[in-house]
């Protein structure tokens, strides 16, 4: 089973960065993950019908969601096992700053309703909600290590960890298809 797999030559990523540079301010750096997550990441996102480039690779892959979202994982942060709830297809993920962030996958994980961990510094009580769904337990099967812009599976637990001492800047982009549609 592929678990993340790097794509090359889908995406020009110093085009992505220019988005990101008008959209990501210091103030945005300078929020928790927990609040970044809450504030922009799903209010701020990058509509593929602004931009003639995105709309071209929906068209050659029409799996592709409708907008891509912008996330960071501070530095030395990490956040908890995680899957989107009911979230079955593939994400493009596109480094933007700091191209060292840690994708481990996880198997025989138990969904919970809420876990005590961290997200980026910020330890705390984390509940389940519309946007993740937590776990504990489990074993690691594998560190997929974001140099570059890659396709992750989210059907399967994950946990994002930036073991740097600068933040990690990325991009999702949803693609409900197959990971061979990339062959």
């Amino acid at each position: 089973m592929k678990y993340a797999e790097n794509l090359t030559n889908i995406i020009d990523k110093a085009f992505i960065k220019s988005i990101t540079d008008e959209l990501v301010d210091d103030n945005w750096r300078r929020f928790t993950d927990a609040q970044s997550l809450r504030s922009f990441t799903d209010h701020y996102k990058i509509m593929v019908s602004d931009y003639q480039e995105l709309q071209d690779i929906k068209t050659a892959y029409p799996g592709f969601e409708d907008y891509l979202k912008i996330l960071k994982v501070g530095p030395n942060g990490t956040w908890p096992i995680s899957t989107v709830p009911n979230d079955q297809c593939y994400s493009v993920c596109i480094p933007i700053e700091n191209p060292l962030l840690n994708i481990s996958f996880f198997n025989e994980c138990t969904p919970v309703s809420g876990v005590e961990d961290y997200i980026g510094d910020q330890f705390g009580y984390w509940e389940s909600n519309p946007w993740a769904t937590y776990y504990t337990g489990g074993s690691k099967v594998h560190t997929h290590i974001l140099t570059d812009t890659s396709i992750l599976d989210t059907s399967i637990p994950k946990q994002f960890i930036n073991d740097t001492d600068t933040l990690c800047l990325f991009v999702l982009w949803k693609y409900h298809g197959n990971l061979e549609d990339f062959k």
